[in-house]
């Protein structure tokens, strides 16, 4: 009630004021906050819109660590036929593929660290769905509350197919083992696509929004291998 109150007391006073100047200085220093506050809301909504009409309307996201782009040409619709193959209708969306990032190839260290800030962070907000790297670097981020658990999700027929050289486990103290990735040699569609030329590790972010998906593109690749 006071705040209704003071808004008609304000306003009495707007309309008994003949000069304009006069009205706009009485509106900044009574209501400035509230206006700012305003502006800042219609900024970031601004903003908010402008950046979803730019985004591409993704269905995948798949990081790809130390692969080889940067000095040949990879085929990047790779994950949009695997998805196909996999008889996932995905519509208009795209698989996107970060292909810019790269851990022990640099001899500066900073610039390993910069990158697994990164890393840390997209796994963080769960902002990707698929994970590829050499063992190395997948074994530095490895675990199960980070990557899905594989022997959960693939079909069993697709399980009993994989040797268990093939096999990456995350084994915790208590010596119990969970399936977080799959390696992948040279016959992989990745390697085709000329990502890849050693073998690497690809596993499924836990927390990803396709985590379907990416258990159909890792399923495809299996199933392509027989």
């Amino acid at each position: 009630m006071r705040l209704i109150e003071q808004l008609k007391d304000d306003r009495e006073k707007l309309l008994r004021m003949d000069d304009a100047r006069q009205r706009a200085v009485f509106i900044w220093d009574y209501y400035k906050f509230p206006i700012l506050a305003l502006l800042f809301l219609l900024l970031f909504l601004f903003a908010v819109i402008l950046g979803n009409s730019g985004r591409e309307d993704i269905c995948l996201h798949a990081v790809l660590i130390n692969n080889d782009s940067l000095i040949i040409e990879c085929d990047d619709t790779v994950f949009d036929r695997l998805l196909a193959d996999a008889g996932i209708d995905t519509g208009r969306e795209k698989a996107k593929i970060s292909a810019d990032l790269a851990l022990g190839r640099s001899d500066d260290e900073a610039d390993d660290i910069e990158a697994i800030q990164v890393l840390n962070a997209m796994f963080l907000l769960s902002d990707f769905d698929l994970y590829v790297s050499d063992e190395k670097y997948f074994e530095y981020f490895a675990d199960p509350d980070v990557f899905a658990d594989l022997s959960l999700l693939l079909e069993s027929g697709l399980l009993s197919e994989i040797p268990d050289e093939d096999r990456y486990y995350y084994t915790d103290r208590n010596g119990a083992r969970t399936l977080l990735g799959i390696c992948l040699g040279e016959d992989s569609a990745l390697h085709k696509a000329g990502y890849y030329h050693n073998e690497v590790v690809i596993g499924a972010v836990a927390g990803g929004d396709n985590l379907d998906k990416a258990i159909a593109v890792i399923s495809q690749l299996l199933s392509n291998r027989k």
